[in-house]
């Protein structure tokens, strides 16, 4: 959800000039007014996509609502990730256009719109929605067409822009090379994923384990100011790290400092505490494979086009703890300086790092992630036959066999890295072939991430809006308990301040130390 701030509303957001905005942003990537087809074999789905439905706007595309405050706004999302979903089979995008009617005098006489690009995930992933966001915003306020935004060439034009990682990649090579190159890279994979086993996360509701019950999605955002941002990323810089790679020992001190406080408490028993203090953490997460991918194609218009991406997982070594044998002995609130030094929290920011290389700098990286989708694609079937089953009797039920993970993932993780190359705050967007410049109609003022949440997710993500750094738990609070998860969140925020708001120098840990964790 974006919020964006402007003195002629009424102009720029009639129906009319939204609905110009909307076809157009359509015609440009056709996806978005698909519909999904499914097999009659049930051996997958279809993406059924008709010209006509791309130039008019249906009456379910576009929706508008109004509020009287921005929290209400706010709580409008996050009730419509948790309703009846007003997405289906048959719409796969939404336009949300929410005006606040009393801003009162903070923003100067000037009106306040949110506005909710609702998506399903099977056409777009983050990046790609924040790149249909500008395209959008920049349409809205122009009252002419940008050549770069028309309509050219023909139909199939587009759609051949909205292709398979796996077809766009059969294009690099002769088809026995790729079949070289996937063979081994599934090898390396399967290796790979082989280690994942064991792991652990925050405590789970015992319920979820039944398909039947109900879901429930929150979303928790930290925004950092403009002074502790540049602490934070200059830290990682100087480190040799990113902030992707520093969340993952981030997020594992805060699952420790909470796990300290549930042992404490009595609220797990000895059994589960020794898992916690000798399993290894699995950080899932996904992986952006646009700089690995043909940049021609890119350029071409394909920057929005579905979900470029693939999972990846990093493993860290066991929480840190405590050197302590009772637990009357434990603290309730262990300091991070007792759990971690900051020299060890760097070998673990370094050792992500080294793993995250593996397969972003492997030449076979986006044969990994073919594998992966392969993999992922198996497991989401799996579900998808067994939730499907249980809405028979139950014979029915218990000839699909239950699908068990090999490992425990504490959470997932990713960054976003700075919008402001991606989504401008001003808009229309300056243009080089104009003489004078031209001057803002529209502002944004923020953006904020909401996700309908699968059963069992535990997400963080992080993004950086006109240089402040914004902090994103997405969570199914259905599978754990929402205070936990408050909690959880809290200790997360200090720790991202404690390690690093000071400067590391990377010289300071010698490469032979890595293993020493």
């Amino acid at each position: 959800m974006v919020v964006a701030s402007c003195s002629e509303s009424h102009a720029l957001f009639s129906k009319e000039n939204v609905t110009r905005a909307w076809i157009a942003l359509k015609k440009l990537h056709p996806l978005i007014s698909a519909r999904i087809s499914e097999r009659a074999d049930e051996t997958g789905f279809d993406f059924v996509v008709s010209e006509d439905r791309i130039n008019i706007a249906a009456s379910n595309e576009i929706l508008y609502k109004s509020v009287q405050s921005n929290d209400e706004a706010f709580e409008l999302m996050t009730a419509s990730v948790n309703d009846e979903p007003t997405l289906s089979l048959d719409l796969l995008g939404q336009l949300w256009v929410i005006s606040v009617e009393d801003d009162g005098p903070i923003l100067n006489d000037l009106c306040t719109w949110h506005l909710s690009f609702y998506m399903q995930h099977s056409i777009m992933d983050g990046m790609a929605i924040f790149h249909q966001a500008r395209i959008f915003f920049d349409i809205l306020c122009s009252s002419e067409l940008h050549p770069k935004y028309q309509y050219e060439g023909t139909f199939e034009d587009y759609l051949n822009l909205h292709i398979s990682l796996e077809d766009l990649n059969s294009r690099r090579d002769s088809v026995p090379r790729l079949r070289w190159r996937r063979a081994i890279a599934k090898v390396i994979r399967l290796r790979r994923a082989s280690t994942w086993t064991g792991g652990h996360t925050l405590p789970e509701n015992p319920l979820r384990h039944d398909p039947h019950f109900p879901q429930a999605s929150r979303s928790f955002t930290f925004k950092f100011d403009e002074d502790t941002t540049k602490r934070i990323l200059d830290s990682c810089r100087r480190a040799g790290i990113t902030l992707g790679h520093a969340t993952r020992a981030l997020c594992q001190v805060a699952h420790s400092r909470v796990a300290h406080r549930l042992y404490a408490k009595g609220l797990i028993s000895e059994k589960e505490w020794e898992v916690k203090i000798r399993e290894p953490m699995h950080f899932g997460g996904p992986v952006n494979l646009r700089p690995h991918i043909d940049p021609r194609w890119l350029e071409g218009g394909a920057r929005g086009c579905l979900a470029i991406a693939a999972s990846d997982a990093i493993t860290l070594p066991a929480m840190p703890v405590m050197p302590v044998k009772e637990r009357s002995e434990i603290p309730f609130n262990p300091s991070f300086e007792q759990l971690l030094s900051k020299e060890n929290f760097l070998r673990r920011c370094l050792f992500a790092k080294r793993q995250g290389d593996l397969m972003t700098k492997h030449p076979l990286v986006v044969e990994f992630s073919e594998v992966i989708h392969e993999f992922m694609e198996e497991r989401y079937k799996a579900f998808s036959l067994r939730w499907k089953a249980s809405l028979n009797p139950s014979p029915v039920l218990s000839l699909v066999p239950e699908v068990n993970w090999p490992a425990t993932f504490a959470n997932s993780c990713s960054t976003l890295g700075s919008m402001n190359g991606i989504l401008p705050s001003k808009y229309p967007i300056p243009r080089s072939d104009l003489d004078s410049p031209i001057t803002p109609r529209l502002e944004l003022k923020g953006v904020r991430i909401y996700i309908r949440c699968p059963p069992r997710q535990f997400y963080v993500s992080s993004l950086t809006f006109e240089d402040e750094l914004q902090l994103i738990v997405l969570v199914d609070v259905s599978t754990y308990d929402e205070e936990v998860v408050k909690e959880w969140f809290g200790d997360l925020k200090d720790a991202m301040v404690w390690y690093l708001g000071d400067h590391h120098d990377r010289r300071k840990v010698k490469a032979e130390n890595l293993a020493k964790l």
